[in-house]
């Protein structure tokens, strides 16, 4: 015998009781008075056998698990019950009722914790040493909402409509937050090492020192950074690159490659002296650090929260199910591959829609130094960064195609770059070469 009892729809649907005990069973008054009484989670009054209960409240919290896993398991169980018996038609308005009324609450709870996270704040604007701050607020925020997460199952489950809702409602929270992160990082940046963004492409413009340059010299440095051999095995360059003299300091390794190696984020307490010898190799791999944190956080949560083991629901509807509807764990026709693939597919839909922007925003970053700078060595050293990165998110078990889309765009803008570059010295050198 399924039993609804009035302790339960008090606590669904946040009603007061003023009078009457109560039997806990189901009878014909309950049927007519919670059928007509409750009305997506904000009627007036709701009637039970016994009493009459007011005052429904749209507030929840974590206390609200207990009754919402107590009203899974009857909706559970009545997937057994004949569609053709008294008990079928007596119990079903009634359940669809306490369902609705679960569903409108906690979509306002949870559409009410995804706004949350936009007071999570932004890094980089005060001049933040390490820039943690970027996603540590975020973080804990999310660390929080992991408590109900069996809330935004539970919608899954019974009005997954709602959960497109959510998902939409909070990447567009998070997307415009670390937009706005990354540019007041950025901004900081620029505030701390100007000369490393406004001299960039004037102190690195080899095509214009060359003619201070021997020939002899000028041909070898060149050489020794063939492009072909690059391609082939970049890790030689880094490892046997032999130090150049002052005169050739543009085509100079030298401890360029240390500086950025660590995969730390720039300090910004720095004397003003060591200030100035910062280039924008070391400030474009600071923000791409801060962007691999912010990621490796970011999908960790999505994981953890918007995904399941055991999702039930994986069609698309615009209505809440109702018990008779809703699908079974037990009866569930779906294998464990259908599982990972919708996971996967939720997972990369918000981490896309969550972070092109500033995708976007970083690409530009960088074509505003890549379109200007004549610097090879620094093109080089961001492309071999680039492949260290992609590396980090690989061990990290981080497999998207819009950040791998990312990577290669970067990378193709750096390799076109730096071949006009090459052919420019190569055309330069030619031109002294028929001089002489």
């Amino acid at each position: 015998k399924i039993v609804i009892p009035p302790r339960l729809i008090q606590e669904i649907t946040g009603t007061s009781g003023t009078s009457g005990s109560g039997s806990g069973g189901v009878g014909s008054s309950l049927t007519s008075s919670i059928t007509s009484g409750i009305t997506s989670g904000i009627s007036s009054s709701i009637g039970i056998v016994g009493g009459t209960f007011h005052g429904t409240s749209t507030m929840i919290d974590d206390r609200y698990l207990s009754p919402l896993l107590e009203l899974d398991a009857l909706l559970e169980n009545f997937q057994q019950v004949d569609r053709r018996t008294p008990v079928f038609e007596e119990l079903e308005p009634q359940l669809t009722n306490l369902t609705k009324s679960a569903v409108s609450r906690l979509k306002v709870f949870m559409e009410n914790k995804m706004r949350e996270l936009s007071s999570g704040g932004s890094s980089g604007g005060s001049g933040s040493s390490s820039g943690s701050n970027h996603q540590s607020n975020v973080a804990s925020l999310q660390f929080s909402l992991l408590r109900y997460k069996y809330f935004y199952d539970f919608l899954e489950k019974y009005s997954p409509q709602v959960t497109v809702n959510i998902r939409k409602l909070y990447t567009s929270t998070l997307s415009s937050h670390y937009l706005n992160s990354f540019k007041n990082y950025v901004s900081s940046l620029q505030k701390r090492f100007p000369k490393a963004f406004v001299s960039e492409s004037v102190k690195n413009n080899t095509i214009v020192e060359l003619s201070t340059f021997s020939l002899t010299n000028l041909t070898s440095s060149v050489t020794s950074f063939s492009l072909g051999s690059l391609s082939n095995n970049m890790s030689s360059l880094w490892s046997s690159a032999e130090k150049a003299s002052k005169t050739e300091k543009f085509f100079d390794l030298g401890d360029r490659f240390e500086k950025i190696d660590n995969n730390c984020l720039i300090s910004f307490d720095m004397s003003p002296q060591n200030a100035e010898l910062v280039d924008y190799t070391e400030l474009w791999t600071s923000t791409f650090v801060l962007l691999l944190n912010t990621i490796s956080s970011e999908y960790s949560f999505l994981l953890n929260f918007f995904t399941s083991i055991d999702h039930t629901t994986m069609t698309s509807t615009t209505t809440t199910a109702t018990p008779s509807t809703a699908t079974s764990p037990n009866r569930a026709n779906s294998s464990s591959g259908s599982v990972r693939d919708h996971n996967h597919e939720i997972t990369s839909e918000i981490f896309s829609m969550t972070f092109s922007s500033s995708f976007s925003y970083l690409f530009s970053f960088t074509e505003s130094y890549s379109s200007q700078t004549w610097d090879s060595i620094g093109v080089l050293l961001l492309i071999r960064k680039i492949g260290d990165f992609r590396e980090m998110m690989k061990r990290r078990d981080i497999h998207q195609e819009s950040l791998n889309q990312f990577w290669q765009q970067l990378e193709g803008m750096l390799w076109e770059r730096f071949n006009l570059i090459y052919e420019k010295n190569v055309i330069s050198v030619q031109q002294l070469v028929d001089n002489d």
